[in-house]
């Protein structure tokens, strides 16, 4: 969202090949009289002792039993998958199994030295975490870049935080930067500490997650807080800018099935704290409590969306690139408590864009629920939640709730391009009927809402909260919003109703088509059309050919 965000992507060298320099070496790992040595520690020792060239350590194709490997103050590149220690490219995968703590353990120099790890074609499973009770399958920190490819993480624990993988920092100052390039697979890790475990997926602490969104997955994690990434002063940056590869039919971050006691998905905490996100697909995610797929408090700030500030970005293929779908919140799906099934918000800044909201329930606010203290919806559509809240919870009994405590500041809350259809209240018995659509704000704050669509009810008359929003509609006023097409259907009202004057527009909607394009069909207002998909001029109005998806 151009004005608001705070570019952090990841740059050029982030999918930079793996290189040797004039002084390296190369060691090789198996158990035939062609190998440099029959212990991958070994290998790595004798690396750290050859000097400060970039190292390459090849190891042979297989499983490996009892690993508890350290790295320390070096750059070496490390490949498993070997078929002979002769081969010229590997062909397959080896497997590191854990021993006595993490299975990787990587440690950064001080005195400006930032040294580069490279793992690539390996997998790390059946660790513990050791001593320090984090990273149980790759545990890092420093001043140190580490960088996994074609790399699965699973099964793996740790008592304290990042049962799959740890990157942190010192305990003043930041740290290392992770980054997880194409086929990178993170799941079925545990963080294992009673009320304090953090992070099932990875933990990132006063560091910085890179991950491209592309052919990477982080799945079916487990923790108290965080269940697939839990973010604590640092950053994470999904999706790619500026790559030397450049691929047009990517298939977005999967951020799926974790669990927690709050952000089954995902946890952001702390002033400083960054969650941006480029095409992510956060779904089937759970939380007990709050936040089925995202939870952020402290200070933190979230940003998702789809347009990259550079046109070479890599760029996921097909209208749900960007999606919160089917998180769940409570203890059931809707149940007796639980709130934000999509998105929990508290005391942080968040920029929703060009993103869909489906299918998530909680007892209260399935889609998203906001304690403040700012907000920006733009070309977003919230379809097919559901809750149950009823009785004396009256600020959950939404799909979007944007709340307040007393003596909390005033807020500031813009919503543009919104729609919202087809969410409902489920009461005793499993009847349901429409939900509200969205809790007002208080006294005091700023709320505009501006050329947003509601089938839904609304509390409050619409024309109040600002230009060109629609209320009362009937569903035909979409594709075909009975199979999940709510783009606006040919000769809508939606249509070209609304001035580019009324709006900003800056950002195009969930299908990247640019707003506010002139269809043939008589003038309503203006080019712009109302919710959160813009029709394109010459769209066929056949409507079996015109639905270009469903769900």
């Amino acid at each position: 969202m151009p004005g608001y965000r705070c570019h952090t992507l990841l740059g050029a060298t982030l999918l930079a090949a793996p290189f040797l320099s004039a002084s390296a070496a190369v060691f090789t790992v198996g158990n035939d009289g062609s190998c440099t040595h029959d212990s991958i520690q070994a290998a790595i020792n004798a690396a750290a002792a050859n000097g400060p060239g970039v190292d390459d350590i090849r190891i042979l194709a297989g499983v490996r039993e009892a690993q508890a490997l350290r790295i320390a103050d070096q750059s070496v590149q490390i490949s498993g998958g070997w078929p002979s220690c002769t081969a010229s490219a590997p062909a397959g995968v080896t497997e590191l199994h854990g021993g006595q703590g993490s299975v990787v353990q990587v440690r950064g120099a001080g005195g400006g030295d930032v040294h580069t790890v490279h793992l690539s074609r390996l997998r790390l499973t059946q660790g513990n975490g050791g001593d320090d009770g984090r990273g149980g399958g790759l545990d890092a920190e420093g001043a140190l870049r580490v960088v996994l490819a074609d790399v699965e993480i699973d099964h793996n624990e740790a008592f304290q935080g990042g049962g799959g993988a740890f990157i942190g920092g010192p305990s003043s100052g930041f740290g290392g930067i992770l980054e997880l390039h194409r086929g990178v697979v993170i799941h079925h890790n545990r963080a294992t500490q009673g009320a304090g475990a953090r992070g099932g997926g990875i933990q990132v602490e006063r560091a910085s997650l890179r991950v491209r969104a592309d052919a990477v997955e982080i799945r079916d994690n487990d923790a108290v807080f965080g269940g697939g990434i839990h973010v604590q002063q640092g950053q994470v940056s999904i999706g790619n800018s500026g790559e030397p590869e450049v691929t047009q039919n990517a298939t977005g971050l999967r951020i799926s099935g974790n669990h927690a006691h709050i952000g089954g998905g995902v946890y952001v905490f702390g002033s400083g704290a960054l969650f941006d996100a480029y095409e992510l697909r956060l779904e089937n995610n759970r939380a007990d409590q709050y936040g089925g797929g995202l939870y952020a408090s402290g200070g933190a700030q979230i940003q998702i969306q789809r347009d990259y500030p550079n046109a070479n970005a890599v760029q996921c293929s097909g209208p749900d690139c960007s999606r919160i779908a089917g998180n769940q919140a409570g203890d059931g799906c809707p149940g007796t408590r639980g709130h934000g099934g999509g998105v929990y918000l508290d005391n942080a800044r968040a920029y929703i864009s060009q993103t869909e909201f489906r299918d998530n329930c909680a007892y209260g606010s399935p889609a998203l629920n906001t304690w403040g203290p700012f907000l920006r919806v733009n070309s977003v559509l919230f379809a097919r939640n559901r809750l149950t809240a009823r009785g004396f919870d009256q600020t959950g009994a939404q799909t979007v709730s944007i709340s307040s405590r007393n003596g909390d500041p005033a807020r500031d809350i813009e919503m543009n391009f919104a729609t919202f259809a087809d969410n409902v209240f489920v009461g005793e018995g499993g009847a349901t009927t429409p939900a509200t659509s969205l809790y007002a704000a208080s006294p005091g704050d700023r709320f505009v809402m501006r050329a947003s669509a509601f089938k839904d009810p609304v509390p409050w008359t619409v024309t109040s909260a600002g230009a060109c929003n629609r209320s009362g509609l009937t569903g035909a006023e979409f594709v075909a919003g009975g199979i999940g097409n709510y783009r606006p259907e040919a000769g809508s009202p939606l249509v070209d109703a609304c001035s580019s004057t009324d709006v900003p527009v800056n950002s195009r909607d969930p299908e990247l088509r640019a707003r506010c394009l002139d269809n043939p069909v008589p003038d309503r207002g203006g080019t712009c059309d109302i919710g959160a998909y813009e029709r394109e001029a010459g769209t066929p109005t056949d409507r079996l050919f015109a639905n270009g998806f469903e769900s």
